[in-house]
């Protein structure tokens, strides 16, 4: 008797070490399909600040892309309205995270109405990519020119300059403007914060879409 409820101790525990051993494997699993970040920092477009609803605004845009695709992916629309790119690398330790596999960097198209240089938006940029990559050197960098349509040539090709030296010099993923197939010339007199409604903000996240897909 002794024997046989020996033998059934000993089968109970070999179950229970099996279900917990079952039980590990589920949550390293879960572990594995954990929901990670794709963080938006910029300014008044990224915002969406000229909307009357901000869930229009296109970070939120492309959140309801990745949903209808069910990727395991959570958008942050970490931008500040009327924020320049040296307060963005001031605020920057704050928003980047363990969870987050990718950075979106959008600042610069405030900072001329500020007063400040391209070189300025320059230094401001690589500090934020420095950031970001010395403390979470895993996660994508993505650099986004958003800068308005209606900048004069020789401004355009000095932003256009900057955002691809930055790309190249740091590895990171690049994304052009939206309006670079399109003619400043016949948008030169629009008022920006009125060109920026839903419409147009359908056209970005169609845009930035079209690249950011690749590093999901």
């Amino acid at each position: 008797m002794r024997k046989i409820c020996l033998l059934a101790f000993t089968i109970l525990m070999i179950c229970i070490s099996c279900q917990s051993s079952k039980g590990s494997k589920q949550e390293d699993r879960l572990e594995d399909f954990q929901i990670k970040s794709i963080v938006f920092f910029g300014e008044n477009c990224t915002y969406g600040s000229s909307l009357s609803d901000r869930t229009k605004a296109f970070p939120h845009l492309i959140q309801e892309r990745i949903d209808s695709l069910r990727w395991p992916y959570y958008v942050e629309n970490a931008a500040a309205e009327g924020e320049r790119s040296d307060q963005g690398l001031e605020r920057i330790p704050t928003v980047i995270h363990s969870k987050m596999e990718v950075i979106v960097l959008t600042h610069g198209p405030s900072d001329p109405e500020s007063g400040l240089s391209l070189d300025e938006t320059r230094e401001n940029l690589q500090g934020m990519i420095d950031i970001a990559r010395t403390q979470y050197p895993m996660s994508s960098i993505v650099l986004a020119d958003l800068y308005p349509l209606n900048l004069d040539d020789k401004t355009r090709q000095q932003v256009d300059t900057l955002f691809l030296e930055l790309a190249i010099n740091n590895q990171a993923a690049y994304i052009p403007s939206p309006w670079r197939d399109m003619s400043s010339q016949l948008y030169r007199d629009v008022d920006w914060e009125d060109f920026l409604q839903e419409d147009t903000h359908k056209f970005i996240a169609n845009h930035i879409w079209q690249h950011l897909e690749n590093f999901l």
